[in-house]
């Protein structure tokens, strides 16, 4: 399954085929089946991964991240529980039909195998060979710290164990010990490291009790019993751990958010601030602007309304001078009204060429 998410649609009856073939292979040497019976066994596990990476893939909206919450539930719940249902009725069903033995037993033991299979291998797969994942060798010590950690981490999983069943338990035994060795683990580490310590830790755990070893061996109980025991606690562990991985990485994704989001907001308040400054000082311009326009204006005004009262008072002059026959003083009226005229057309000429010195432009001259 984790073959099939990480390589391009084209690549999959590839894949599909290869692990066919590789089942089949399994069985025909090691379990000594017939060829019939391998084909039978390697199309019934193909079913699986095939279902499985197309719902997440159609859920998910592409390759599933372990960083994300829901993408562990859908992973959980579609990858881990209702994929691997495909196979484990079919398989069942044929080891039933081969050996006769109890159906649900061997229903429950599949299902949880295939399950925990899931919950261990794929986040392995989609941590090393998704979009994106490089392993940080910049940091001498930090490679120490996880070398010496790992290194820490399988040993007390051996322990744990690799124990005789028989003996005394001590404090280090309890099986569940582990868990805040992991939490820590995803505190200082990261996906990486964290998948590849679950898929040795249940390596480990897997190997012992197959030797008769760890705290899960009882003589009280059947084999069966004992290996659901085991794969109970496995898948236990694993959903556990990235359940709070995907939850912590979210949480760091916010904050990270929140943090862009502060820095962004206090640029925008920045730039701001000093578009109000320039506002300020283009309001402050503009009011001294017009208190010299208003000036002006009064200036304009009062130079203009000089020679209208001038040309006004000596037309009442000019009527009465013509109406009592005093030519001479007509000719002075006349004068005076023709003067006053010229003083506003002069104004006026000052006025509009003022108003065309800001429309003037050069013509360039040659320095040549």
């Amino acid at each position: 399954m984790g073959a099939l998410l990480v390589v391009e649609l084209r690549a999959w009856p590839a894949v599909i085929l290869t692990a066919t073939l590789s089942q089949m292979g399994v069985d025909l040497l090691v379990y000594d089946k017939t060829f019939f019976n391998a084909l039978l066994f390697g199309i019934n596990n193909t079913i699986e991964p095939i279902v499985g990476a197309c719902l997440l893939m159609r859920f998910c909206n592409g390759i599933p991240k372990l960083n994300r919450l829901s993408h562990i539930m859908l992973l959980t719940v579609v990858g881990a529980l209702i994929s691997t249902l495909f196979s484990t009725i079919g398989g069942a069903g044929l080891v039933v039909f081969y050996t006769g033995l109890e159906y649900w037993t061997i229903f429950r033991v599949w299902w949880f195998a295939d399950a925990l299979g899931v919950l261990v291998t794929l986040p392995v797969i989609l941590a090393f060979f998704e979009d994106g994942a490089r392993i940080n060798t910049h940091s001498i010590s930090r490679m120490l710290e996880s070398i010496i950690t790992f290194g820490c981490i399988l040993g007390l999983t051996q322990y744990i164990f690799g124990s005789d069943p028989g003996q005394s338990l001590f404090v280090l035994d309890f099986p569940y010990l582990i868990f805040p060795v992991l939490l820590w683990l995803i505190v200082r580490f990261d996906k990486r490291m964290i998948t590849a310590s679950l898929l040795c830790i249940a390596i480990i755990i897997t190997l012992n009790t197959d030797l008769g070893y760890g705290p899960f061996i009882n003589d009280k109980k059947q084999a069966h019993e004992i290996i659901i025991s085991v794969q109970a606690f496995t898948t236990t562990l694993a959903l556990s751990i990235l359940l709070f991985f995907a939850v912590i990485s979210e949480r760091k994704l916010v904050q990270t958010e929140l943090l862009e989001n502060e820095k962004e907001l206090a640029d925008t308040v920045t730039r701001l601030e000093r578009e109000m400054t320039v506002n300020e000082k283009v309001s402050t311009e503009l009011e001294s602007r017009n208190a010299e326009l208003e000036r002006f204006s009064y200036t304009v005004s009062h130079e203009l309304k000089t020679p209208l009262v001038t040309i006004k008072g000596f037309v009442g002059f000019l009527d009465k001078d013509v109406a009592s026959g005093d030519w001479g003083c007509v000719t002075s009226d006349l004068e005076r009204i023709s003067s006053a005229t010229d003083t506003m057309d002069a104004l006026l000429s000052e006025l509009l060429e003022l108003s065309r010195i800001g429309q003037v432009i050069t013509e360039p001259v040659s320095c040549n």
